[in-house]
């Protein structure tokens, strides 16, 4: 088991979940920034942060001067590129600290998922989504049941072409 960078939305989601303990079956520990963490208003998310943060399970990192030059190299490229997606700085400070972990980022954001496809310096950085993580965590026999379960759970949709794409 590997150790994943959490990010806002996807602790949100996850949050309102009832099994969410399927994290804790693909993930040893979640590492997430304080600027991420400060943006979480949601009395859920900060209830399962507190629980996760004394468990020792959530881990809170400082920003680090190489993070910021490198956000700011990349709100760089969005700024002379329009192919890239736009990131917040918090979105962005979690997608940097999961590179240099070499971990994956956890996220509900569409945009990181587009930074790796159009950056060929970011095409190592894995960034799951609820999506991909339900379909490692759970068994192929319960997948529909599970993804159905978030949705109603949690208010958040998939696209179609995602869910035919799994045969759902």
């Amino acid at each position: 088991m590997e150790a994943a960078v959490i990010d806002a939305c996807f602790l949100i989601n996850w949050a309102s979940f009832s099994e969410v303990a399927l994290l804790k079956n693909l993930f040893s520990r979640l590492f997430m920034p304080e600027v991420v963490f400060a943006e979480i208003k949601s009395a859920k998310a900060r209830a399962l942060s507190a629980e996760w943060l004394s468990g020792r399970y959530l881990v809170l990192t400082p920003v680090t001067r190489l993070d910021e030059n490198e956000v700011l190299e990349i709100m760089s490229l969005m700024a002379q590129y329009p192919s890239i997606p736009t990131l917040d700085p918090p979105e962005l400070y979690a997608f940097v600290l999961a590179k240099r972990l070499n971990i994956p980022l956890l996220t509900d954001n569409k945009a990181p998922k587009r930074l790796v496809e159009v950056v060929e310096r970011y095409k190592g950085v894995r960034v799951y989504d609820s999506l991909d993580v339900l379909v490692l965590a759970t068994p192929k026999d319960r997948l529909k049941d599970v993804i159905e379960k978030f949705i109603n759970e949690t208010s958040f949709r998939f696209s179609r072409k995602r869910l035919e794409e799994l045969g759902l």
